[in-house]
């Protein structure tokens, strides 16, 4: 850690506060930050921003040489803990902090980043690149826009049907954005009875309820600079909506038994599986909320809407439960990937992960259609793909195949000839015959 701060009595008090425990150097001119930055690539930069500006703090960095997806976190602090001239145009992220709130927040961010501070199970340490694989067109463009807004504090509302990728979305959002060295914390609104949720969210103070033996800060608390995410909102009781509508409109709340607000720094990522606009129609969700929580929407379609998936995600499950497991990989019949194709998936990408990870718990030499289970086949394709039928040819079959294969691919031979494991020319002789 570098540490910036010209007036010596506040410089020695932070240096003595975490000098037993991180590696740091205190600098108090921008000279000695540059000359310092010379001959070290710290993690990070602590700075007072009342002392110089963030262009300043870039500009002295430019010439540091870092690794890809592992720049320097920036943590700025003054008076307020407001700063709205952030560069958006910097790769590097910034978290900023009153000078009050300075040592209690920035030691929890500082456990965090080391792994220490993860008694909160909803806490999320998001130590491995995440990667949403797709070759739908729509989620392409659903990437896209995330990859503009990562870096953008506002609001956003994720919606899709249970098992599309919500949670996965969501951590990638945080990942790509200037908020990924601080937690990530996951909070399934639908999970907590509504008695508790208040407290989980905003914490109480001592003597607040019987039981409450002690201050206890909540996830907004715990969240610090991060992502608070919201999963199944629409799950919300009616009288905590108001309260969270005053976090998102005034960036504060009040802990249970407690007459002192607490400031939010938190970005909010909401979830729904239900149509908000409909609870909001029947008076079970506040339309205030609604338009507060929806300042930019991200619909995730469901499975059966992307069948050029299911081919790339089982090979991707395969490949992660291998690892996981450690056993051989199997063979894969290309065949069933048709009656895969024809599945309706209920469960969507959850149900497709969990029958991947059921079939290789057989360590199979291959997966065949005979292993996949019998709801699968549940329409004549399918039903043909598995037994055959009686009134037709084997020869009818196959022909009847080829053409449902090179339809769903929009003609592309060669991707057909791949997945049948032949190659084009016999793919063509087969086309020509029929």
């Amino acid at each position: 850690m570098l540490i910036f701060e010209p007036d010596a009595e506040f410089g020695k008090e932070i240096v003595s506060y975490f000098k037993e425990r991180y590696q740091l150097k205190w600098v108090r001119n921008l000279k000695n930050l540059r000359r310092s930055l010379e001959h070290d690539a710290p993690q990070l930069i602590l700075f007072n921003m009342d002392a110089c500006d963030l262009d300043s703090i870039i500009q002295s960095i430019q010439n540091v040489s870092y690794p890809p997806f592992s720049s320097p976190l920036l943590c700025a602090f003054n008076a307020s803990g407001q700063y709205e001239g952030v560069n958006p145009k910097s790769n590097w992220p910034v978290l900023i902090f009153s000078k009050d709130e300075l040592i209690n927040d920035f030691t929890l961010l500082l456990q965090h980043m080391a792994g220490k501070e993860t008694r909160d199970e909803n806490v999320d340490k998001i130590d491995t690149k995440i990667s949403f694989v797709t070759e739908n067109e729509t989620v392409k463009n659903l990437l896209d826009k995330i990859n503009f807004l990562a870096d953008i504090d506002i609001h956003i509302l994720l919606t899709g049907t249970t098992g599309t990728g919500k949670t996965l979305l969501a951590k990638y959002i945080h990942q790509h954005s200037k908020r990924r060295f601080a937690p990530f914390l996951h909070i399934n609104c639908a999970a907590i009875p509504d008695t508790l949720l208040e407290a989980e969210l905003f914490g109480y103070r001592k003597g607040a309820f019987t039981g409450a033996v002690k201050d206890t800060p909540g996830k907004f608390k715990a969240a610090v600079n991060g992502t608070i995410f919201l999963d199944e909102i629409g799950e919300i009781p009616w009288h905590l909506q108001a309260k969270l509508l005053k976090v998102l409109d005034e960036k504060e709340y009040y802990p249970v038994g407690s007459v002192h607000p607490e400031k939010v720094r938190a970005r909010v990522i909401a979830a729904t599986n239900i149509d908000l606009v409909q609870a909001v129609a029947g008076k079970k969700f506040r339309q205030d909320l609604y338009y507060r929580l929806n300042t930019f929407q991200l619909h995730i379609p469901p499975l059966n809407q992307r069948p050029e998936d299911i081919e790339l995600l089982f090979n991707t499950f395969v490949e992660d439960y291998v690892k996981t497991h450690h056993i051989h990989k199997p063979r894969i019949d290309p065949v069933i990937f048709g009656a895969l194709k024809e599945y309706d998936w209920p469960g969507n990408v959850r149900e497709l992960e969990n029958l991947v990870e059921a079939l290789l718990l057989y360590k199979p030499n291959g997966i065949t259609a005979d292993l996949l289970p019998s709801k699968i086949f549940q329409n004549p394709l399918s039903r043909t793909i598995q037994v055959g039928n009686e009134v037709q040819t084997l020869r009818q079959i196959k022909l009847f195949y080829v053409h449902y294969l090179l339809d769903l691919n929009k003609g592309n031979k060669r991707k057909t000839a791949r997945q049948l494991g032949i190659d084009r020319k016999t793919l063509q002789r087969i086309l020509d015959k029929s």
